[in-house]
């Protein structure tokens, strides 16, 4: 059985994704895509999550997929863009041994917009996307509760929760699409320098209405020969405010032997590269490192998820 300060830091993991957002020798770059209708390109995905318990690895998850990134329309408001991947079932929290019975859903496509400067606004398919998320999640519930019919009422439960929280439109985008989020999280900025920034900056709450505070540094760090700008960015999140986020959770979800927060210390940090290319205005890697450190008073847990996305030329 997973220890419960384990569960805490999956499940802050995958319900708290912090919004990238951006906005200093002699500089001029401006970070803006010059896509066309019809233009196409194909992304592969590397994803990898451990978690180590007192130094020791416990667990250890690595996959690849690939994506497509279709131009639909060009407007001079924006883009409208679809984004066709294989479900991230692992995300979701469903083991492997399940993916094959969820197969009628193994296969996510989204269509979202864009402003002119390629910063994301919203998926515009969100009521097909909840849809679909809605019955795979319901036809994953139903294989549990034949394997263990005395845990029904509690998956019943756990089962109506987790499809309540998917049913918010802001939530769907930042979690269940946030490597859309990653692609796009650069596009629409300005650097003058090399100088690092550092600031204050809000995320959703996907449990309240007041936003999250985050503190934030970004910089360029290089622009290459071959014309190609690397941007770094690091954030992290009021310690304060991930413990009333994780007491929250564990209120909403009922959950059985409670975390005594007083006695846990938890970090949550994210570290963000992008690499992009000043000729073509393509994405030609993302990638993102998010450590959740815990501590309590049977030891310290680590978790350490990384996700990339890679153009394939």
């Amino acid at each position: 059985m997973q220890k419960p300060t384990n569960y805490l830091l999956t499940i802050i993991s995958l319900l708290f994704l912090f919004q990238i957002a951006y906005g200093q020798e002699e500089i001029d770059i401006q970070i803006i895509p010059k896509w066309e209708k019809g233009d196409s390109l194909n992304y592969i995905i590397h994803k990898e999550k451990t978690e180590t318990v007192n130094g020791e690895l416990v667990k250890s998850n690595k996959g690849s997929l690939m994506a497509k990134f279709k131009v639909l329309d060009v407007a001079e408001n924006g883009y409208k863009i679809q984004w066709l991947y294989q479900t991230d079932f692992e995300s979701l929290g469903i083991p492997e041994k399940y993916h094959d019975a969820l197969k009628d859903f193994s296969q996510i496509k989204v269509v979202y917009r864009t402003d002119q400067n390629g910063v994301f606004q919203e998926v515009l398919n969100t009521a097909e996307l909840m849809s679909n998320m809605e019955q795979s999640l319901k036809k994953f519930f139903s294989i549990l509760k034949k394997e263990e019919p005395e845990m029904a009422d509690d998956m019943d439960f756990a089962m109506s929760q987790t499809i309540e929280l998917f049913k918010d439109k802001q939530l769907i985008e930042s979690i269940a699409f946030k490597e859309i989020k990653l692609l796009h999280g650069l596009y629409g900025n300005y650097f003058t320098s090399k100088e690092k920034e550092t600031y204050q900056e809000d995320a959703p709450n996907i449990l309240g209405s007041i936003p999250l505070s985050i503190k934030s540094s970004i910089w360029l760090d290089t622009i290459q020969a071959d014309q190609v700008a690397i941007i770094k960015k690091e954030s992290e999140i009021d310690e304060e405010e991930l413990k009333q986020l994780i007491g929250k959770i564990q209120s909403q979800f009922d959950l059985k032997n409670k975390e005594d927060l007083n006695s846990v210390n938890i970090e949550l940090k994210d570290r963000y590269e992008l690499h992009f290319d000043l000729k073509t205005g393509n994405i030609l890697k993302a990638a993102s490192e998010r450590i959740v450190d815990g501590q309590e008073v049977k030891g310290k847990t680590l978790v350490k998820e990384l996700v990339s996305i890679e153009l394939v030329k």
